[in-house]
């Protein structure tokens, strides 16, 4: 077994170390929040029993500076997202000698679970909710700035050589190479007009977003500290619902998610673009032959690059 991944034993007896001396009379038990039938790279658990709800994340010895990078993005995000409607879990204790990192529990759901119970309207309210919390994830570094497609186009330009080469085999090879072309080509007309700039979560999946009791929006699995393309976020959590809504569904769930979040201080045709190119690296990433999951999100990539109205008119 690699040393960056944990058996299930390996995973709790290093969660117990860290507890004992971070709680020395915790008596609780440890929950797995994912599950245990193979050896992962980091392994999280619910600790109940303690002073206040709380979860251990527990990572291989050779993910030091993975988990050191989230612990200290963590803290960060915590620091401004401290109190309703917007938080992120607090750090109560990071061993980077055990490299397990203890956190404030949100004590929520994850936001596809919560969706899919959830009425319409209610659906449309907690969209609106996480908007506005990616909005405020993106508030203390947000910048706005002329926008410069060379680093885009040149991202796209090696997904078509990798396409082409082999390298990379998704569906419809030859449909991305030609789309990807066209995208490229569009972005050279974009230089200079208005964008935005800021430290993104760069993974916000659906399942990092979670949604508690009082309806306070919560994210958790913070990582990057570079600064990216605000749109980024809002693109992965618009994909996720777009795979994850019926048909009739989704142009009012991401009304309601760009709703929530707000003006977007960048130019519309930047932004078309942006999403687009988010798209087609979603179609880079679809294998030949993709899982349910994996053809779902490449047919929210479809829908973005090929309906004008798959988004808001916004974008």
């Amino acid at each position: 077994m690699s040393d960056t991944h944990l058996n299930a034993e390996a995973a709790q007896s290093t969660a117990l170390r860290v507890l004992s001396r971070f709680w020395p009379d915790w008596r609780g038990a440890l929950i797995p929040l994912k599950p245990l039938s193979k050896p992962l790279r980091a392994t999280p658990f619910r600790v109940t029993g303690g002073p206040v709800p709380a979860v251990i994340k527990v990572w291989g010895p050779g993910n030091l500076a993975k988990a050191t990078a989230q612990a200290d993005r963590q803290r960060d995000v915590a620091g401004f997202l401290g109190k309703a409607p917007h938080r992120a879990p607090a750090v109560l204790d990071f061993d980077s000698s055990q490299c397990a990192l203890l956190m404030q529990d949100t004590c929520g759901d994850p936001l596809d679970a919560v969706l899919d119970s959830a009425a319409a309207d209610d659906a449309d309210t907690i969209l609106t909710k996480v908007g506005s919390w990616i909005a405020a994830l993106h508030a203390p570094s947000r910048q706005s700035q002329p926008f410069r497609p060379k680093g885009h186009i040149a991202w796209l330009e090696k997904l078509t050589n990798q396409v082409r080469t082999g390298a990379r085999i998704p569906p419809d090879a030859q449909g991305f190479c030609a789309v990807a072309s066209q995208i490229a080509s569009d972005g050279l007309a974009l230089r200079g007009k208005p964008s935005t700039r800021a430290i993104t979560h760069k993974d916000l999946t659906p399942g990092n977003l979670m949604v508690d009791r009082a309806g306070t929006i919560w994210g958790i699995d913070f990582e990057n500290a570079a600064m990216d393309e605000p749109l980024r976020d809002l693109f992965s959590v618009s994909s996720a619902l777009m795979a994850h809504s019926p048909h009739g569904t989704r142009r009012a769930a991401i009304t309601a998610l760009f709703s929530g979040y707000g003006d977007l201080q960048t130019n519309p045709d930047v932004a078309r673009f942006l999403f687009r190119a988010f798209a087609l690296g979603l179609w880079a990433r679809t294998p030949a032959e993709p899982s349910r999951r994996q053809a779902q999100l490449w047919a929210a990539a479809q829908e973005i690059l090929n309906s004008p109205d798959a988004l808001p008119d916004r974008v």
